[in-house]
């Protein structure tokens, strides 16, 4: 059994979503930190200042690179200039993968401003698959989907919610990115069962698990990541690491950011839910 627990904490590794008001505690305390999450669209144009930011940062982290305007849902395919940046940018990181969320931010040529949920059909499955395959034409490396939070079903829905994420992820083959607060504010919002597709979701397909916290509102629950993981994620989290430790575990505090003292704290929760 010893000898179990020490693998499984040696193939667990443990990061935050990159801020560069933590970028001098960041380096204070780098040996609590193995990955740092960016977000493409901060990096996109890499001018003289993004490049030597990101070399100081790979040179002391491995790094991620989460995407926020794929629409790798959308009917009329994916937009490739915005691809051609995504693969400058991912070409000049050499990220340990990049990711994107499994919605859809334009249609018709409109740009939506939000994530725009998807049917669950089946159609939707070979939509994304087909989508899916034109971004590894223009993107090199590794690419993974998230689970957005879900601001309303769609009525055509014909799958669960793990079921569709097995679905993608069997259809385009890539990996997934399970981000265990979107799931818990679902739950509030849509009356999805957090806890089955935490129980169903295929495990080998999972790279990264994401941890934020939220609020409740009077209208229902905010995916805001801007306050402490809350402990219905963590015990999703806990529930997830009893199948499978993830690869990666990603603190994404994204607004209202406390001392960097407070994320470790919540990173050595996670390590625990992992050990």
């Amino acid at each position: 059994m010893r000898r179990r627990r020490l693998q499984r904490r040696r193939v667990s590794r443990f990061g935050v979503l990159y801020r560069a008001e933590h970028r001098a505690a960041l380096f204070a305390h780098s040996a609590q930190v193995d990955v740092l999450e960016i977000v493409a669209e901060h990096f996109l144009d890499l001018t003289a200042e993004q490049r030597d930011e990101l070399d100081v940062l790979r040179a002391h982290f491995d790094v991620t690179v989460h995407a926020l305007a794929t629409s790798i849902g959308s009917s009329d395919g994916v937009d490739g200039r915005y691809l051609a940046r995504i693969a400058a940018l991912v070409d000049y990181v050499r990220p340990l993968w990049w990711s994107d969320h499994l919605a859809m931010t334009h249609a018709c040529g409109v740009e939506l401003g939000a994530f725009a949920p998807l049917s669950r059909t089946e159609e939707t499955v070979a939509i994304v698959a087909r989508n899916v395959a034109a971004v590894r034409d223009a993107v090199p490396g590794r690419f993974a989907l998230e689970n957005p939070a879900t601001a309303f079903l769609v009525p055509s829905d014909t799958l669960d919610a793990a079921a569709y994420l097995a679905r993608i992820a069997a259809a385009a083959d890539c990996e997934l990115i399970l981000d265990l607060e979107n799931l818990h504010a679902d739950a509030w919002n849509v009356g999805t069962d957090a806890g089955a597709v935490v129980a169903a979701i295929p495990a080998e397909r999972v790279c990264e698990v994401h941890l934020a916290g939220g609020r409740r509102t009077r209208d229902g629950y905010v995916d805001a990541h801007d306050g402490p993981v809350p402990e219905r994620t963590w015990a999703l989290c806990r529930a997830f690491c009893r199948r499978c430790v993830p690869p990666l575990t990603l603190l994404e505090r994204e607004a209202a950011l406390p001392p960097l003292s407070n994320l470790l704290d919540e990173l050595d929760a996670a390590r625990a839910a992992a050990a």
